[in-house]
């Protein structure tokens, strides 16, 4: 009764070094509450032969950033939300919203751990203008090319706004690389900025703009 689900996907692995099972779903709150929400859950023992199916099947930023060379035992947990500010139609309208992820996994060799939180604002006014600000933080234990343990922090944030009669901030993102989101009567412009440190390598950093 307040949640409409849209999305809803099991996942299970079974063989040698391998037994785990996943699930996710993402919904729709009830037309009067309005948002979304949203939750993921990965537990058991992965490894490389894994990656293809929890890829195809919602799990893909967690096999991004851990190394599955070795057999990984653990748990993988991952939760969203959106909530509306203001709520007056396409003359006015305000949502924020919140994802926060959380993954410990252990192998003969070593523990592989991390984290993230993303943080984000959308909105419309006058039916023709359009924004949306996403900002995420993570950090997490990963490897080097040779195999190396070393810790990582990526920060990330974009801006976008949109001008059309068929922008439809609620669906962008939630990566600024995947840009842009085919919104047929929408001109788009933004503009985008990460961070990245690595023991060993010290700080980096990318700045970029785009409109379509």
């Amino acid at each position: 009764e307040v949640v409409n689900l849209h999305v809803v996907s099991g996942v299970f692995g079974i063989g040698q070094d391998v037994l785990y099972v996943g699930l996710m779903g993402e919904g729709e709150l009830t037309e009067e509450l309005g948002g979304q929400v949203g939750a993921s859950i990965l537990i058991g023992r992965i490894n490389q032969s894994s990656e293809t199916v929890l890829i195809n099947h919602g799990f893909a930023d967690l096999v991004e950033r851990v190394p599955l060379e070795d057999a990984l035992t653990g748990v993988y947990v991952r939760a969203l939300g959106t909530i509306p500010i203001v709520n007056d139609g396409c003359m006015l309208s305000l949502y924020v919203g919140g994802e926060v992820e959380i993954w410990y996994f252990t192998s003969e060799a070593d523990d592989v751990y991390g984290g993230s939180i993303r943080g984000f604002a959308y909105g419309d006014a006058l039916c023709v203008i359009s924004a949306r600000g996403d900002v995420t933080l993570s950090f997490y234990k990963t490897e080097t090319p040779d195999g190396q343990p070393a810790h990582r922090f990526e920060g990330d944030a974009w801006v976008c706004g949109g001008i059309g009669f068929d922008c439809d901030p609620g669906t962008w993102g939630p990566n600024w690389s995947e840009r842009w989101w085919d919104d047929s009567w929408c001109w788009q412009a933004g503009a985008a900025a990460e961070v990245i440190w690595q023991s060993g390598d010290g700080w980096d950093y990318s700045l970029d703009a785009d409109y379509e």
